[in-house]
């Protein structure tokens, strides 16, 4: 068990000290000539085989067939109208540095893609018979970190077969960059030249049709050629006095003569050669001895005291007034009324007497400075910390903000801050850069200057304001400056064509109650929601103040006698009419508007249309049947049990062969009964005669 687990530690060991493979920074790139209309397209790259990178990290072999992808890259960006599509930059896996089969090919192939559909489009150019990609490789583009970046062409020359090597020998791997280069740009990229004139195609070469016009010399080590410099690098052109003269390139020197600077001939030379030899002494001139200018005649061997005068009678510097005596040691002094203190100072050209600084003198220190003192002996002065000639004040739109030896810069949201020292410049650099959009509060957005159309894709935008936001206070506003002369809409809202979404919605206390607009244009309420009307102008249906108004047809609605059923009449609506204003209608106009027609015995009375109906304490005052149809009569009306009239006769003209009315009623309210086969009269017949009678008819009248 302890073998087994030791052993699981060491494939873990090893897995966890496996190297990450190593990947390529593909620089994006805009490929022209692109005439594929359809906008939706994807870059997938291919294996050709099954392989395991160096992170151990399996990816499986697949084709624009079968959809089996190992990378994808979207973003891609088609332009129709310029004909190009631009690759963005990714990160592709090396291949070279697999741990299994590292000889795996990628082949890149553009699919348009629309859901889950993907459709080849083409494949990447120069690249068809697929690509292999190294752990490092050298790019032209310059771009960084250089050795793991490229960009596609140094993808496309990486993968290119090699030369056929020559037949007679090989060269080395010199040679073979030199005919490589040379082959690709007609010289070698790392070499200088010397031009007469300069080439663009050239980034090493020297113009010498830019240097001056004069003798060229050649720096040791660089070979770089320069102008040289006259009586530096070379000899000025010589020029010749007499009695030297110059013809053509000949020089030549005369022989001196009484009139004729030479050459010393030789006669001349052994004639000066044999004169006496210099003697160590200056003759003397007499006329010079003790004269004004001279020198000083000796007496004795020593100085004439009139000689000297000068120097002996000399008691202190004041006696000077000029130069005395001669040399480096001579005094040179102007000295005017000195006076006790002063000192002898120069003053580029003589020594003059000047007053001195006392030592009682001193220096102060200022504000913000500590030390100083009397000249007494070296005075020096430093800088107190955080005073008033030392800090920076800070300002912010104009307005001071505060002051203070230092200042700081904090980093917001959505900005890079660099602070650098620049000791050259004597200065601190500080560069804010905003990354892709910038935090800005809606508070501080400025008026534009442009109209503003914003493409809001599936992005959807909400306000949620605070709870505390007063009384009284609108949280949204639109609204038109005044005198407005524009004749459009305030606000807009619609859909477009074929669109499912609603444009409005209109909550209450939530969702569930308000009105909302449907895709047909529709308003209705919502939940407990409804559209209280109460007012309009001329384009609308509404009542003002309860009346018509003329634009609609009526001249006011009448409320003085607010009853019945609304009509207009002659434009004027009055609400105290009953139905007779209606147009006539027919009794199956009626039925066909009324229900529950079932004439009930309990609750509110009600109309009654069923064939066989069933009345409850009627009160009938006549029945006259005009048409003397007794076989209509007889079959049509019956009178049940209990029935009573309340007046004191009920008259029956009818011609029924027999007709039946209930014992109930009472003798003394029938009044007559007649029939056209035969009449019988009774006035005020007596309740025995009733009973008698009702006796014989069987409970009826025959």
């Amino acid at each position: 068990m302890k073998r087994s687990f030791a052993l699981l530690l060491v494939i873990l060991t090893i897995g966890a000290l496996r190297a990450s493979a190593a990947s390529i920074s593909m620089q994006a790139i805009t490929l022209t000539g692109w005439n594929d209309t359809r906008t939706s397209v994807e870059l997938w790259i291919f294996s050709d085989n099954s392989w395991t990178d160096a992170s151990g990290i399996s990816h499986g072999a697949g084709s624009p067939q079968d959809r089996a992808w190992s990378f994808r890259v979207s973003g891609l960006t088609v332009n129709t109208a310029s004909h190009t599509i631009t690759i963005p930059a990714f990160s592709l896996t090396s291949t070279r540095d697999a741990l299994r089969n590292p000889n795996v090919r990628y082949f890149a192939w553009f699919m348009a893609v629309s859901g889950a559909s993907a459709t080849p489009i083409k494949i990447y150019p120069n690249l068809e018979n697929g690509f292999q990609v190294p752990a490092t490789i050298a790019s032209t583009s310059g771009c960084s970190p250089a050795g793991t970046c490229a960009a596609w062409a140094d993808l496309i020359v990486y993968n290119k077969p090699s030369p056929q090597l020559p037949v007679d020998g090989y060269y080395t791997r010199t040679e073979v960059d030199r005919l490589i280069v040379s082959q690709l740009s007609g010289a070698p990229l790392d070499a200088t030249y010397i031009t007469q004139t300069a080439n663009a195609a050239l980034t090493a070469e020297q113009a010498l049709g830019s240097l001056a016009t004069g003798l060229l010399k050649n720096t040791t080590g660089t070979g770089v050629l320069a102008l040289g410099v006259a009586g530096t690098d070379y000899e000025n052109p010589l020029s010749f006095s007499s009695p030297l003269s110059r013809a053509t390139n000949s020089i030549s020197l005369p022989a001196a003569t009484g009139s004729q600077d030479g050459y010393l001939s030789s006669a001349d030379w052994t004639a000066f050669n044999s004169k006496q030899n210099a003697l160590g002494y200056t003759a003397e001139n007499a006329a010079n001895k003790n004269a004004t200018n001279g020198y000083a005649g000796l007496t004795s061997g020593r100085l004439s005291a009139a000689s000297g005068q000068e120097v002996w009678s000399v008691t202190d510097l004041t006696t000077y007034s000029g130069t005395s005596g001669s040399g480096t040691t001579a005094i040179l002094a102007t000295i005017t009324a000195p006076a006790s203190g002063q000192g002898l100072t120069w003053n580029g050209t003589n020594w003059v007497n000047s007053t001195l600084v006392p030592t009682t003198r001193a220096f102060t220190a200022g504000t913000g400075l500590t030390g100083g003192g009397d000249l007494s002996q070296d005075r020096s002065f430093s800088v107190v910390n955080d005073t008033t000639t030392q800090r920076l004040e800070v300002l912010k739109d104009g307005t001071a903000i505060g002051t203070r030896k230092a200042l700081n810069f904090i980093t917001g949201s959505n900005t890079t801050l660099t602070v650098a020292d620049d000791s050259g410049n004597n200065r601190i650099n500080v560069t804010v850069a905003a990354s892709g959009t910038l935090g800005v509060g809606w508070h501080n957005l400025t008026d534009p200057s442009a109209n503003l159309a914003l493409a809001m894709a599936a992005n959807t935008t909400t306000f949620t304001y605070g709870n505390s936001t007063g009384a009284l206070t609108d949280l949204f506003t639109l609204k038109d400056s005044a005198s407005n002369t524009g004749s459009g809409h305030l606000l807009v809202v619609n859909t477009a064509a074929a669109s499912a979404a609603k444009p409005l919605l209109v909550a209450a206390g939530g969702t569930a109650n308000g009105v909302e607009m449907n895709t047909a244009g529709i308003l209705s309420a919502l939940g407990t929601g409804g559209i209280t009307a109460t007012t309009g102008d001329s384009a609308t249906a509404f009542f003002p103040a309860g009346q018509l108004e003329a634009a609609r047809g009526g001249t006011g609605l009448d409320t003085s006698a607010a009853t019945g059923v609304v009509r207009v009449a002659g434009g004027t609506w009055s609400a105290n009419a009953g139905v007779s204003h209606l147009a006539a209608s027919t009794s199956a106009d009626l039925y066909g508007v009324i229900t529950n027609e079932t004439g009930a015995a309990s609750g509110t009375p009600l109309l009654v249309f069923n064939q066989s109906p069933t009345i409850v304490t009627p009160s009938i005052a006549q029945i006259i049947n005009t048409g003397r149809h007794s076989s209509s009569m007889r079959s049509a009306i019956r009178l049940p049990m209990g029935l009573e009239s309340s007046r004191s006769s009920i008259a029956l003209i009818a011609s029924p062969s027999r007709m039946a009315v209930a014992s109930s009623v009472a003798c003394g309210s029938v009044a007559r009964l007649a029939s056209e086969s035969r009449k019988r009269s009774a006035s005020n017949p007596s309740s025995a005669a009733c009973k008698a009678g009702s006796a014989a008819s069987g409970n009826g009248w025959s």
